[in-house]
């Protein structure tokens, strides 16, 4: 069974199109993530990158798959599931970000302030 066999099977029983399961379950390993490393001074930066791998696996998994359908990968597909799948983690870092004092984010608005 290959990856995007199973990713199909997995669909067929939620409610969700392909895109919308990115955004979906992207936000929830990144949530998931950042609660594990609560205590952790850098979490945010941590569940971003553990987000990002998940999706960059994925997307090999689904390279891989398309490789032996097609011979080729679909990268406008590939990127469009990483941009969804990355999305909302992006914007929660960047609203939290100006919270944490020396960020680069939070000193380019006090000086615009």
């Amino acid at each position: 069974m290959r990856w995007y066999d199973i990713k199909s099977w997995a669909l067929q029983y939620v409610a969700l199109s392909h895109d919308a399961a990115h955004v979906h379950l992207g936000l929830v390993l990144f949530l998931g993530v950042l609660w594990i490393l609560r205590r952790q001074p850098r979490r945010l930066a941590m569940a971003w990158a553990a987000t990002l791998v998940a999706t960059l696996i994925n997307e090999a998994l689904d390279g891989y798959d398309w490789i032996l359908w097609t011979g080729t990968i679909n990268w406008t597909e590939s990127l469009k599931d990483i941009a969804n799948t990355m999305a909302w983690p992006t914007i929660v870092c960047l609203l939290a970000m100006p919270r944490q004092q020396g960020s680069f984010l939070s000193n380019f608005l006090a000086k615009v302030r």
